[in-house]
């Protein structure tokens, strides 16, 4: 390389060897890029671990849990039959 003062970009950018260093840097950074963002969308599944404070999902869950529950058991008491219809008369055996 010519090292006279106030050349060496056109002299970097003007080599070959640079040129080709480059290429694959720039190469090798969008196989990344592209195995980063496959990775992404298969976890994106789980995005609400690091999108949201575990904390107040861990409560909101609670709270959508505790009204499913509330609902099941007024369909179970809806549905319960009284000891004496559940047991009845056998009759003989």
């Amino acid at each position: 390389m010519d090292m006279q003062q106030g050349d060496y970009i056109s002299e970097i950018r003007d080599s070959f060897e640079i040129r080709g260093m480059m290429s694959k840097i720039t190469f090798n950074l969008d196989a990344i890029e592209f195995d980063c963002k496959k990775d992404i969308k298969n976890f994106e599944h789980f995005r609400d671990l690091w999108r949201y404070d575990p904390d107040e999902a861990f409560e909101r869950f609670l709270k959508e849990e505790e009204k499913k529950m509330n609902e099941f058991a007024k369909e179970m008491a809806k549905d319960d039959l009284s000891e004496s219809e559940a047991v009845g008369d056998v009759g003989s055996l």
